[in-house]
């Protein structure tokens, strides 16, 4: 089983989103699953693929308040997002969580795509999520966290440790 915080399956104490002073707790909004897929389906080709596996169930999705998604995933008011294999949970105060939806169902898409979970937790399985993300904010007129996939990459690699490192 994998488990991982946005960004992702790895090890990390949560993404840039609060150190971009978009802090989750400050907003609360209540979301019916068909909008969380209405909005990503038709978007890129990961989010639209993301929203049928989620559709046919093959992608199980949970929006959660904050305190039950710390308390229940065992995380800090820090991590955004969690995968675990197939599954997706999301904290329900998130202010991008649409790009939340997205960068974690890469994750699980890899998962279902049958990657091995040191392949999906590694850097490169972060530098895919985040791009996946940062495509489809573009597109979809959000504020968009990287300028570039340089940026990325460089977010990643300080972010994120190497597996099997301490």
């Amino acid at each position: 089983m994998g488990a991982g915080y946005h960004g992702g399956f790895g090890s990390t104490k949560g993404s840039s989103k609060k150190d971009k002073n978009r802090d989750h707790k400050s907003q609360r909004k209540h979301y019916t699953r068909e909008q969380l897929i209405d909005f990503i389906n038709g978007k890129t080709t990961i989010s639209s693929a993301i929203a049928d596996k989620i559709l046919k169930g093959m992608i199980k999705i949970s929006v959660l308040g904050d305190e039950l998604f710390e308390r229940a995933l065992g995380v800090s008011s820090e991590v955004v997002g969690l995968a675990i294999d197939n599954k997706i949970y999301i904290r329900a105060s998130s202010s991008t969580i649409y790009s939340d939806i997205v960068h974690e169902g890469t994750h699980a898409m890899d998962y279902l795509q049958g990657l091995p979970y040191e392949k999906i937790s590694s850097r490169d399985g972060e530098i895919r999520a985040y791009i996946a993300e940062h495509q489809f904010q573009k597109v979809s007129g959000l504020i968009v966290q990287f300028t570039n996939e340089d940026e990325i990459r460089v977010h990643v690699w300080l972010n994120y440790k190497l597996r099997g490192k301490k």
